[in-house]
């Protein structure tokens, strides 16, 4: 399996750091559960009325929430990443079943007949593997394997995690700069599985 290479190897440090965690996350387990994380069936949608409030949902806010986390890391910083988590896109890297995945067809650019891409994933030292999901481009410091970055919703990437297939242990958030980590006993507390969820919808 392809995986995405990583330049600086401090995965691992972060997977320690988090351990010193697990209080913390079962308190703010207790609160997200009582509040509320799941999606907005509305969150994708523009309101453009003049009297509504501007959404507080920029990548910069984001970011910064991540930021502030992993400087001081207590209950009320993880709350406002994880909060924001539902519905939000990520820029992913991914691998190609073959070496050259586009072709020119005139003045368009389009993909080769054929191509299958998948995220591309980082692996530690130790052997556990991470999908990476990056904010913007610029914090991904390498191209994407394949030339071509996926944009997926933080929902779809925890399916991966919870798919017995995939090898994956965790997400990374910006795993080059903020490098935070977010492991499958949270995900599997926190975010219910986009089939999951479907079914339920179906029912």
């Amino acid at each position: 399996m392809a995986l995405f290479k990583k330049k600086k190897d401090n995965v691992n440090e972060e997977v320690n750091k988090n351990e010193e965690l697990r209080d913390m996350l079962s308190e703010a387990y207790d609160d997200i559960m009582k509040n509320g994380v799941q999606q907005d069936n509305n969150t994708e949608k523009t309101d453009n009325s003049k009297n509504s409030a501007p959404v507080d949902l920029s990548n910069e806010i984001f970011e910064m929430n991540v930021r502030k986390f992993q400087k001081e890391k207590n209950q009320e910083n993880l709350l406002a990443v994880l909060r924001m988590l539902p519905g939000r896109k990520f820029i992913v890297p991914s691998i190609s079943n073959m070496d050259e995945s586009i072709e020119r067809d005139g003045d368009k650019i389009k993909l080769k007949e054929g191509v299958v891409l998948n995220p591309a994933l980082l692996t530690a030292k130790d052997g556990k593997v991470f999908i990476p999901l990056f904010t913007k481009e610029k914090e991904m410091v390498q191209k994407s394997p394949s030339g071509i970055n996926l944009r997926m919703k933080f929902e779809q990437c925890v399916s991966m995690v919870f798919n017995d297939k995939n090898p994956i242990w965790a997400v990374v958030i910006n795993p080059f700069t903020d490098n935070m980590i977010i492991g499958e006993d949270l995900l599997r507390q926190m975010f219910v599985p986009v089939e999951k969820e479907e079914n339920k919808k179906s029912n």
